[in-house]
């Protein structure tokens, strides 16, 4: 107990005293329950243990107006760590100067943090370089044995693990090859990539082997600056290129505005890499599901704060991926999806409603047709699951932001309009 404690006390006790003599006894008694009550409970308190506050390192080449992502914050609070309570997250952000990253990093390991998450390859790069000792988690990367960040997927050794965003250079062809089944007319596809990334260099000699195949001539353009990209248009135009494929690098990313404008001024139909993209106003995207992999980085962080070793945690490849089709996109450059795709779509962005909906369910399947594969059932199909009155306001959730998307919500889950609306602005 500290002296200044005792102190008080010990006034508190010798006023009481004063009158203690004209006591009776029950009032006797009862005091001196009081008093031992009062010396135990500072002690008790004192004996109560602090919440420990766990410092996460977020580590990002990207913007700063990014913030920190959205999926992982929310996985966290899920696990149990709340900012501001148990968890402060320090973050960082390069905004595309790879030349940063270094300092970045040994900041972060300066300020002591529990352990560090990146995002993307290059910040795994230099997180390891700062340090050996605090633990690093890959929320997204290329291949961690390519690039020596660990020894093995199963077995990673040193203070690296986490999550790669790409199962290999495959992907980015199936990509090319479902721009082209979209787009039969395609023939020449400019490419935005970044010739310092290991990853997309194999990714664009996996799309040369495919596009001899599908009768399609690509036009790699290099692109690491803003100057870059916008000679890379230049380029684009006079080359004639009649689609655009953009891998997901920072710049790209950055500049991701710049891309869709320029794409919907020459009437480029788009392949991108990143969901978000496609809602923003892109024709297509094929990828990792980004969001899946963020979560699974915090995962990877409780694993960690509860005790386990970064060495003996696997490496994950994705397993879940997300082919996303933006209808009012193909709209205003006058193409018509197949069928066979929109059908194969894990999410289709469209505005169904050309009038308000009834609430009935046999309405709606009227005016979208039954059975799985439907228009509707490819609206909400957003989590991979066919459409069913038995979504929850979970799946619901994922409508918000569409009065058509509320209506037909509303309608399909047999709603009232008050119940649905509820459920989407839960």
């Amino acid at each position: 107990m500290a002296p200044s404690t005792r102190r008080a006390i010990k006034r508190r006790l010798s006023g009481a005293c004063t009158g203690m003599k004209s006591m009776h006894g029950v009032q006797r008694r009862d005091f001196l329950i009081a008093t031992g009550a009062l010396l135990a409970t500072p002690l008790a308190a004192e004996a109560q243990p602090t919440a420990k506050v766990y410092r996460i390192g977020y580590l990002s080449a990207g913007a700063a107006s990014q913030g920190v992502s959205g999926p992982f914050r929310g996985a966290l609070k899920e696990l149990g760590y709340i900012e501001g309570r148990n968890l402060v997250i320090e973050s960082r952000f390069a905004d595309t100067k790879m030349d940063e990253l270094p300092g970045l990093a040994k900041d972060l390991v300066r300020v002591g943090v529990d352990i560090i998450v990146t995002i993307g390859t290059p910040t795994v790069q230099a997180a390891k370089e700062a340090t050996a000792t605090i633990p690093i988690v890959m929320a997204g990367s290329a291949d961690p044995v390519e690039h020596k960040f660990v020894v093995s997927l199963g077995r990673p050794g040193g203070n690296v693990t986490g999550v790669t965003h790409s199962p290999g250079p495959e992907i980015s062809a199936k990509g090319l090859q479902l721009l082209k089944e979209a787009v039969p007319a395609v023939s020449r596809v400019a490419i935005l990539w970044d010739s310092s990334t290991l990853h997309e260099g194999l990714s664009l000699d996996a799309q040369r082997g495919v596009a001899r195949a599908i009768d399609v001539k690509l036009l790699p353009l290099d692109v690491k600056t803003l100057d870059e990209l916008t000679a890379a248009f230049a380029t684009a135009a006079r080359d004639d290129a009649d689609a655009l494929f953009v891998f997901p690098n920072f710049i790209n990313d950055k500049h991701r505005r710049l891309i869709l404008d320029f794409a919907a001024r020459h009437r480029l139909p788009t392949m991108f890499q990143q969901q978000d993209a496609v809602a923003a106003g892109g024709l297509m995207s094929y990828y990792s599901d980004w969001a899946a992999l963020r979560r699974r980085a915090a995962v990877y962080v409780d694993k960690i704060l509860k005790g386990a070793k970064p060495a003996d945690l696997p490496v994950e490849q994705p397993t879940k991926f997300a082919f996303v089709i933006n209808l009012k996109t193909a709209k205003a450059l006058g193409l018509t999806i197949p069928q066979s795709l929109l059908g194969s779509a894990d999410e289709v962005i469209e505005e169904y409603c050309e009038r308000p909906l009834s609430n009935s369910a046999a309405h709606v399947r009227e005016r979208f047709g039954g059975g799985r594969g439907n228009s509707l059932t490819r609206f909400v199909k957003g989590l991979g699951r066919p459409a069913a009155p038995t979504f929850g306001s979970a799946q619901v959730r994922s409508l918000r932001g569409s009065s058509c998307a509320h209506e037909t919500a509303v309608a399909f889950l047999g709603l009232t309009t008050s119940a649905g609306a509820s459920a989407l602005d839960s």
